[in-house]
C-alpha cells in the first residue's frame, strides 16, 4: 500500500484503549451516548442520503472535501484512521487514497455501517463516523475551521 500504513497491533490496541477510556466509546449505546467528544463539535446527519435519495455526486463531493479538510488539519503530518473491530492505519492526506475492492477508502469516511475515527496525532481534532445512525461528528477547533472552508454539499442541505 502506498498511503495507508497499518498500525502495529500494540499501537492499535493503545489507540482503542484511549478511545474506550477517554472518549467513553460505547458502540451499542444510545445515539447521543456512543462517544464523548469535547467541544467544539458539529454533527451532520446523512441518513437522508441512502436508498432512493442517494446522491453519488454528494458522496464524491464529501470525500473530496474530507481530503481537503484533512490536509488543513494534518499540516503536513499523517493522521490516524481507525475502524471499529478492524485495523487501524496512519495515512497521508497529500497522497492518493487507495481504494478497497468496493471502491471505498480502507477506513470508510462515509457513515454506512461501521464506526470509524479519524484523528490528528495529538487527538485535538478529528471526525467520528457513526455508521449505525449515519452521522459524522467533527471536533476540534482546527477541524471545524477547515470544515467551514470546505463545506460538503451534503452538509449545506442541513444548514
Amino acid at each position: 500500500m502506498l498511503n495507508w500504513t497499518e498500525l502495529e497491533s500494540e499501537k492499535n490496541y493503545n489507540l482503542w484503549t484511549y478511545i474506550h477510556n477517554k472518549l467513553e466509546f460505547a458502540p451499542y449505546a444510545d445515539k447521543h451516548k456512543i462517544v464523548r467528544l469535547s467541544a467544539p463539535i458539529k454533527i451532520f446527519d446523512l441518513s437522508f442520503n441512502f436508498d432512493e435519495n442517494y446522491s453519488h455526486e454528494g458522496y464524491l463531493d464529501l470525500l473530496e472535501k474530507a481530503v481537503n479538510i484533512f490536509r488543513k488539519v494534518a499540516n503536513k503530518n499523517n493522521l490516524y484512521a481507525l475502524k471499529w473491530e478492524g485495523s487501524g492505519y496512519t495515512f497521508d492526506p497529500y497522497k492518493p487514497f487507495e481504494l478497497d475492492h468496493l471502491g471505498d477508502w480502507l477506513v470508510d469516511f462515509y457513515p454506512n455501517g461501521d464506526h470509524t475515527f479519524f484523528f490528528s496525532f495529538n487527538f485535538d481534532d478529528g471526525v467520528f463516523s457513526d455508521g449505525i445512525h449515519h452521522t459524522l461528528t467533527f471536533f476540534g477547533e482546527n477541524m471545524l475551521r477547515a470544515l467551514e472552508e470546505n463545506m460538503p454539499l451534503l452538509f449545506k442541505k442541513q444548514q
